[in-house]
């Protein structure tokens, strides 16, 4: 649990400090479809969702391992594929929120000449 909450915080402050307001086109579809087509049986699934949004969601990948953990098959490959997902998720997400930006130089204000016409 504590590998899904980091990754997922990870990859929205990532998001966040690249796109900016922007960002929340990509993190509210993410955030309110995602996580219940994820909570679905694959299997159950209509064709249509389970290729637009349950092929792609990370949320899938935390369901399925937690789904394996909880039936008593912490082997599987689910779990091994999830902390694979969930670890790239983590550090790439880390990686941009650390890495340092851009400097902006102190904008240097013209001479004023001014006339004295006394």
């Amino acid at each position: 649990m504590f590998l899904v909450s980091t990754a997922f915080a990870a990859i929205q402050g990532a998001l966040l400090r690249l796109l900016g307001f922007a960002a929340l086109a990509i993190l509210a579809p993410l955030y309110l479809l995602a996580p219940a087509v994820a909570g679905q049986v694959p299997e159950l699934l209509n064709p249509v969702y389970r290729i637009a949004l349950w092929s792609w969601t990370p949320f899938r990948f935390s369901t399925e391992g937690m789904r394996s953990i909880l039936q008593g098959t912490p082997g599987a490959h689910d779990v091994t594929t999830a902390l694979w997902v969930l670890g790239v998720l983590l550090v790439a997400g880390l990686v941009v929120l650390v890495w340092p930006g851009r400097t902006l130089r102190p904008a240097i204000p013209a001479p004023v000449l001014s006339r004295s016409g006394s």
